[in-house]
């Protein structure tokens, strides 16, 4: 196993699917398609149904020549709301034409085994470079129409080695506590958030540069990303990085590190 993370998304601005009956199947008149690349998972896009009159999708464009054989191996489905039981499909199918023709599509993985609370991710193996990206669920048993928070498409960075294995976890609730003059307290809880701490020792210079810095720098600032913390299981978390680079120098070229990570709030969860 690894501590796998997806620092970027290909899923940009520029490749998000218009407005266009051939690029997606619906869209609410709210919480728009553009919402897939937000950087808010909480900022959910939303379909105007179940998928159980005909099945919900929306297709990517990659942008000809961007993606290299090497550079898409990972997929996530983040803060979505699928119930996942029943007659649930969820499947990815790739093309380089528009529609992705059914059949005729060059690539497919199946995600309907894979249903996993509030997040999903797969690996794309072999790693694929196709243009148009489809992603298509069908969510009959869910009560309310089909969203999703966020949606990434990218190259996979692991760090290999070195960790101080077992990781620190935690689950904190955001909670509004209110006290009255008189002094009676009465207290709400809104929304929760995972929280992990990760000690790396040991870390030879040259595993220090290939990854831990180069996991920094795809950071891209502030920005929330993708972490997989046992890449064996199913689980994984939209997550900011709540500290810089600040190495210890133990030993020769033994450096010790640590990071401080906290998923992004899911926030108010709307009808």
């Amino acid at each position: 196993m690894s501590i796998e993370y997806i620092a970027g998304n290909l899923l940009t601005q520029l490749t998000l699917p218009p407005d266009d009956a051939n690029r997606l199947s619906s869209e609410d008149t709210v919480f728009q398609v553009e919402n897939l690349y937000a950087k808010r998972h909480s900022m959910p896009f939303r379909f105007t149904s179940n998928g159980s009159g005909g099945a919900e999708w929306v297709e990517a464009d990659a942008g000809a020549g961007k993606w290299g054989a090497s550079e898409i191996n990972r997929i996530a489905l983040l803060n979505h709301n699928l119930v996942g039981t029943g007659a649930f499909s969820l499947k990815i199918q790739a093309a380089d034409v528009t529609p992705v023709p059914d059949p005729g599509f060059l690539y497919e993985v199946d995600l309907s085994a894979k249903w996993n609370k509030q997040n999903i991710w797969t690996a794309v193996a072999p790693p694929a470079s196709y243009q148009y990206w489809r992603v298509i669920v069908e969510d009959p048993d869910n009560p309310y129409n089909i969203s999703w928070g966020e949606l990434v498409y990218e190259k996979v960075g692991a760090f290999t080695r070195n960790y101080d294995w077992g990781y620190r976890h935690a689950l904190k609730w955001w909670i509004a506590d209110h006290v009255s003059p008189w002094g009676a307290r009465w207290r709400s809880k809104h929304a929760k958030q995972k929280a992990f701490g990760i000690r790396f020792q040991h870390v030879t210079d040259a595993h220090f540069i290939s990854e831990v810095e180069a996991f920094f720098e795809a950071l891209d600032g502030a920005l929330p990303f993708v972490v997989i913390m046992d890449n064996t299981k199913a689980d994984c978390w939209y997550v900011f990085c709540l500290n810089n680079l600040e190495a210890e120098r133990r030993f020769l070229n033994m450096n010790n590190f640590s990071l401080e990570l906290e998923e992004q709030s899911r926030g108010k969860v709307m009808l």
